[in-house]
């Protein structure tokens, strides 16, 4: 489904609850024509890989804060 697919950047960071995650953005087009763009937070935790995306539009910056808001319960 897609093609010419980049990893702009991968950066360990700490989610708000002390959690180690990784922030990625991948440049990408879909279908060999329609530039997308995903911004992702993932992190490993009690054995389970979890991971929220967005696909902004033009500035991965606006929804940084959304991804970024990944946060585990005890």
């Amino acid at each position: 489904m897609g093609s010419d697919v980049h990893v702009i950047s991968n950066k360990k960071i700490t989610l708000k609850d002390g959690t180690t995650a990784y922030k990625t953005r991948i440049h990408w087009l879909f279908q060999g024509s329609f530039p997308l763009k995903i911004l992702a937070v993932s992190a490993f935790r009690d054995g389970k890989w979890v991971f929220l995306t967005a696909h902004p539009w033009k500035n991965p910056n606006e929804v940084a804060p959304i991804v970024e808001s990944l946060t585990f319960t005890q």
